[in-house]
């Protein structure tokens, strides 16, 4: 369900049974979302409840209190301390930290603000309300006191703007004192979200008066996250075999590409919609800094990696056991020296980390260390001019890696369906049993473990789904999508387009259907003899290591016998970033390639879309 707005209310109630009570008539009237209470009034250690229901979390104290009313929102505890409760509200593409506190006029204001060390507020969405007894004339006071200038530091450090708007005025009114003890804090990013803040005039039976805002959300900017789905398994499946039913029916009749296209479409977003209903999320946080990883680290890992893959194939191939025995020895005796440099490198690293390391932990030294971190580090420079907005460098280096189709090539196919063996459940159960976890998922958001719990629900329907594609010998269009990121290469020109990686994030029930499709494709091409022995690159159990290995091995036999020996070496420039699809499907008809493999194909390589997006901007290119 979709939600416009996020209604909220806060009160300080001073431990008062009529204040207290009060509030949740208010709430109903005003059709509220969640109330934050500060100082509740207690009845053996208990606030009073709602009469509609809610859920309810607290602080260790008690003395902050969140009800959330809305039934419909999703809402996580996220974490408690003496003198706050934050919950973490799901809207969509959107995380919300809701963070309710009560500081005691008299506690030390660097212990309360201590609690919330290890919480990172640059990297997330936060609504921070409560009652804070801090004096600042930024929100009304006539002066400072030091409680306020420490919270102001802590304010600015954490990237948040006051929302109060002293013009409307005090949010405490007693027979000898006024003041603006009550707050609301919001990450500056979505400050301009907030709507309607102001000071109600109700009557609330306490000092304090009722707060309420609004937060719309429509147009606000979603969180990079990724959902948690290592746990929650169970709540997840049970969500997916309540609503696989209708797909079904639907699969029953998707006899063409169109009906399949939907199909695709609506258990992707059934899918999402589970993953978002039962999974917790996580933000995505800022790199660190410390970093270890070296060019002789590099060298030495790859070194072992190169033994390893030798002694493997020398026991594949039941080899000379002395052979055999000598290659393992080389492993180890390699292995141990990398891991001896890892560790050296590690702490030789920290310790000069923590040498050069001069912060003084205060609240303002973190403000300037923060200040760089940021995502927009694309550093291309069109037309060697280095002032250019982020969006023109861009649209520039989305142009070089993306250009399009050549005009030259006017490449022209009309598939025609050709007949293919059915997978079984086997093919199924040997690709899921495969999938490794924490892999980047694409721009739904969907990993490995999603599918796999999807799989192991109803494994008949993800069979007939995926020979339905085999049978229309097509690869849905919703699976071609792919999000672009672009990786700086070590000691490289930034300012240069080449010296940059691309990496595209595709849909991961794409890259299931890649790997069951290989499945049939390997099968023909080893059947038919079609890939020569020597093909090193792209095969399992093949690798660049071995493809050196095998020249070397011939080269000390050239040189034990005296011989001269002449090696040369072809790299081509940009091998694999463009393909001629006339000269590929040419290829295809070569080899006598069925018409199953090249529909597929064909299907998989057109219409692709490309996708960049930041907090600045958003491009897309049409492959």
């Amino acid at each position: 369900m979709a939600f416009n707005s996020i209604r909220g209310l806060q009160i300080n109630v001073n431990h008062c049974e009529a204040a207290h009570t009060g509030v949740f008539q208010v709430a109903w009237d005003l059709k509220l979302d969640f109330i934050a209470i500060q100082d509740p009034y207690l009845v053996k250690g208990e606030p009073p409840s709602a009469n509609f229901g809610c859920k309810v979390f607290m602080s260790q104290s008690r003395k902050a209190i969140l009800y959330i009313l809305n039934k419909n929102f999703n809402v996580f505890f996220k974490f408690n301390t003496t003198n706050t409760v934050v919950v973490e509200l799901h809207f969509n593409n959107f995380l919300l930290n809701i963070f309710n506190c009560y500081f005691p006029p008299n506690d030390d204001i660097e212990d309360l603000l201590n609690e919330w060390g290890g919480f990172n507020f640059l990297n997330s969405f936060n609504l921070l309300i409560g009652d804070f007894n801090c004096r600042s004339s930024s929100w009304g006071y006539d002066s400072d006191n030091y409680r306020g200038r420490k919270f102001m530091e802590f304010i600015a450090s954490s990237n948040l703007h006051v929302c109060n708007i002293s013009e409307y005025g005090p949010t405490f009114q007693s027979t000898i004192n006024v003041g603006f003890p009550d707050l609301t804090l919001i990450s500056s990013s979505i400050a301009n979200y907030v709507k309607n803040w102001g000071v109600l005039d109700t009557e609330t039976h306490s000092y304090h008066k009722y707060i309420y805002f609004n937060i719309e959300i429509d147009n606000i900017p979603e969180t990079d996250f990724y959902f948690k789905s290592k746990y929650s398994q169970n709540k997840f499946m049970k969500y997916i075999k309540r609503h696989l039913g209708p797909l079904r029916e639907k699969l029953k009749l998707a006899n063409n590409t169109v009906h399949l296209n939907d199909l695709f479409n609506e258990l992707t977003s059934v899918v999402q919609k589970g993953a978002f209903k039962t999974l917790k999320k996580k933000p995505k946080k800022l790199a660190k800094k410390f970093s270890f990883w070296n060019e002789d680290l590099r060298l030495t890992r790859n070194k072992v990696n190169k033994l390893f893959k030798i002694y493997r194939k020398h026991k594949a191939e039941n080899s000379n056991v002395d052979l055999i025995q000598s290659s393992g020895n080389a492993y180890r005796r390699e292995r141990a020296v990398f891991k001896k440099l890892l560790l050296k490198t590690k702490r030789k690293a920290w310790e000069d980390f923590c040498v050069n390391y001069n912060d003084r932990y205060g609240s303002l030294s973190k403000l300037v260390f923060n200040k760089s971190t940021g995502e927009n580090s694309i550093g291309v420079s069109p037309n060697n001019d280095p002032n250019n907005p982020i969006v023109d460098r861009i649209t520039h280096i989305m142009d070089f890696f993306f250009p399009g189709k050549s005009p030259d090539d006017n490449f022209v196919f009309n598939p025609i369906v050709g007949p293919i063996s059915s997978l079984t459940i086997e093919d199924l159960e040997i690709t899921f049993g495969n999938l490794k976890g924490g892999k980047a998922p694409g721009l739904d958001r969907i990993d490995y473990r999603m599918w796999r719990a999807v799989f192991i629900t109803d494994k008949i329907f993800m069979l007939d789904l995926f020979n339905r594609c085999f049978i229309l010998n097509y690869f849905p269009r919703c699976l071609r999508n792919a999000r672009v990121f672009f990786l700086l290469k070590d000691g490289k020109d930034p300012g240069l387009c080449n010296s940059y990686r691309p990496v595209c994030l595709l849909p991961t029930l794409g890259k299931i259907v890649e790997r069951l499709f290989l499945i049939k494709l390997n099968g023909w091409l080893d059947q038919h003899n079609i890939i020569h022995d020597n093909q090193y690159g792209f095969r399992e159990g093949r690798s660049c290591d071995l493809a050196i290995h095998t020249p070397l091995v011939e080269t000390m036999k050239f040189k034990m016998n005296t011989d001269h020996l002449a090696l040369v070496s072809l790299d081509i420039k940009l091998a694999f970033d463009n393909m001629n699809w006339s000269v590929l499907f040419k290829i295809f008809n070569d080899i006598g390639l069925p018409s199953f493999y090249r529909n597929f194909i064909f299907y998989y390589l057109c219409d692709r879309t490309v996708l960049y997006i930041n907090d600045v901007c958003e491009t897309t290119r049409h492959l």
